[in-house]
């Protein structure tokens, strides 16, 4: 920005007026210059949020299903509740825990 939020502060309508010719010309290309780049900050931002979020590749996706359902599949067949092993296991890691292993 050209301007300080405390010079714009200080712009009123008896400043413009004790601007001689030169000085108000200028003073109108530095607000100019700071209203296109505002103006373009925010084209960006509207640009920014109107994209979708950014998602895994599908192979990703099935990578992800497929260990899922093999520690489903695993927890079942050692006679563990495999939603109660998964809760722990997401709690774990969100509470910076490093990841257990499958329970016996």
């Amino acid at each position: 920005m050209h301007l300080s939020p405390h010079c714009l502060r200080q712009i009123d309508d008896a400043y413009l007026r004790s601007l001689d010719r030169e000085a108000l010309r200028g003073l109108s290309l530095r607000l100019l210059a700071d209203l296109k780049e505002a103006r373009a900050r925010l084209d960006q931002q509207s640009a920014d949020r109107s994209r979708p979020p950014k998602r895994p590749a599908p192979s990703e996706y099935r990578r992800h299903r497929a260990a899922l359902a093999e520690v489903i599949e695993t927890c079942r067949q050692r006679g563990h509740d495999p939603w109660r092993t998964l809760e722990r296991a997401i709690a774990d890691r969100r509470a910076g825990l490093p990841l257990a292993p499958l329970p016996q």
